[in-house]
């Protein structure tokens, strides 16, 4: 029953998001040229928010942190500071193709990434006991302890946005105004590359993680266990820490930074299918897509001349989800 009313609710999604903000244009042609754009549109809603939904439970149970999300991490910033660098200092190389955005968004992604899990790993190494012959007390991972990595990935994204504002003072004027756009997040599409490109690394990211879900679910009970079971963990986390930051590099490469989504789907998710990963995976790549949706045709359902950029929306809203979550959390965090 609750997949069936979820069925619904995606298809009213992707409908509103085809026919607004004019009905009669998309209906009198909706293979015309701007009804072919409304498509590439819708598509590129929906892979990117199932992207970043797959995404944001991998990362949840990478960290066994259920505020790990790319946009917390770093991850995100990372992305954009790879995408940043390939527009302004490597203009020789930038011909305005999504390939060569996405691989420059990969690899800010992978370097941000490598370096938080380096850190988690240092972090969570077990202590040394100043008395000797006194029992070394072992690193521990959730609740409190854990959340030190959310606040390694926020300098992590206050030095990129840092390194982001610099490229932006020795930018063209053009290359300002494209990065400029770029940063606020919106799923507008003139080529059909972008969202094929985009579908076609969602399905596969999210079959990825599917097939891995037995062994995601050992590995959210814990390293030691997952390992006492036989789970390959040093290898299952670098696979997954290089699909999460493929996903996020990609969507943000097309898409531009689109903050939260990837937060809110999984907890939205989570709360109506439970945590199984099989189940958790497609609910919260159903939900993030829904949002990704809705906040598209929300920004173009204010006004015929003024379009507010999704990525906006989903950051106001994506705010206030994370302050109800610290507050419900806030006897963990004292």
């Amino acid at each position: 029953m609750k997949w069936f009313l979820g069925s619904i609710v995606v298809v009213v999604a992707v409908l509103a998001s085809l026919l607004m903000p004019s009905i009669a244009v998309f209906v009198d042609d909706p293979f015309g040229p701007i009804g072919m754009l409304r498509i590439q549109r819708t598509t590129n809603c929906f892979a990117a928010g199932s992207l970043l939904g797959a995404c944001g439970v991998g990362s949840q149970i990478l960290f066994q942190n259920d505020l790990a999300d790319p946009t917390l991490t770093g991850v995100s910033s990372g992305s954009v500071l790879g995408a940043a660098v390939y527009v302004v200092l490597l203009p020789a190389l930038e011909v305005n193709n999504s390939f060569g955005l996405a691989l420059a968004s990969f690899v800010g992604a992978l370097v941000v990434f490598a370096f938080v899990l380096s850190v988690d790993f240092l972090l969570n190494r077990p202590r040394k006991s100043v008395v000797r012959g006194a029992p070394r007390r072992a690193g521990r991972r959730g609740n409190g302890n854990s959340y030190r990595i959310i606040l390694v990935g926020l300098c992590i994204s206050g030095l990129c946005t840092a390194l982001i504002a610099l490229l932006f003072l020795v930018a063209r004027r053009d290359q300002l105004q494209r990065m400029t756009f770029w940063t606020f997040g919106s799923f507008e599409s003139l080529t059909v590359f972008e969202p094929l490109l985009l579908s076609v690394v969602s399905i596969t990211l999210i079959v990825f993680f599917v097939s891995k879900s037995t062994r995601l679910d050992l590995l959210a009970l814990g390293e030691l266990k997952a390992k006492t079971l036989g789970v390959p963990v040093t290898m299952l986390r670098g696979q997954i820490a290089l699909a999460i930051a493929l996903g996020v590099a990609c969507c943000t490469a097309i898409c531009g930074p689109i903050a939260f989504v990837s937060l809110i789907g999984p907890h939205v998710g989570g709360a109506i299918v439970g945590f199984s990963s099989r189940r958790w995976l497609l609910a919260s790549a159903l939900v993030s897509a829904v949002l990704c949706l809705s906040a598209d045709s929300a920004g173009r359902a204010v006004s015929n001349s003024v379009e507010i950029p999704a990525g906006t929306l989903t950051t106001i809203v994506g705010a206030i989800v994370l302050l109800s979550i610290l507050v419900g959390k806030r006897e963990e965090l004292v």
